[in-house]
């Protein structure tokens, strides 16, 4: 897959670049601005140079991330109180038991992927803040 149009050059005004917005998911239009700079839009007018869209890109898949946490830490909470309740059917309550399980790996799994990722302008993970929660 290629974000970039292979015929990009200097002053061929903009062209539909395989990006969306992180603003607002529309597609992204790039241009090549003298010889190096690149400059992308959407159709309802967010604007980035290319630090800034890396920036937005860096900090929406970080965001995805904490919100697949919170989400999997929600459905392991919300499957251990209901527990109980299902105590009666043991196939049904050994299915519950695995998934909240499952559910709490995962979450783990996904703390670690985000405490070891160095995203660009914070590569030195010296600099990077501990995420919330973290062991």
């Amino acid at each position: 897959m290629h974000t970039l149009p292979e015929d990009l050059t200097r002053n061929s005004g903009e062209h539909l670049s395989g990006l969306i917005c992180p603003d607002c998911g529309g597609n992204l239009v790039v241009a090549l601005i003298g010889d190096a700079h690149l400059h992308f839009r959407c159709r309802v007018g967010h604007s980035y140079a290319l630090l800034e869209l890396l920036a937005a890109k860096e900090e929406r898949l970080e965001n995805a991330l904490w919100a697949a946490v919170y989400h999997l830490e929600e459905l392991s909470a919300l499957v251990n109180d209901v527990l109980p309740r299902v105590e009666h059917e043991p196939s049904l309550h050994e299915a519950f038991l695995r998934r909240r399980d499952l559910a709490a790996d995962l979450s783990k799994a996904v703390r670690h992927l985000i405490a070891a990722d160095q995203p660009l302008g914070r590569a030195d993970p010296r600099t990077r803040p501990e995420p919330e929660g973290a062991p």
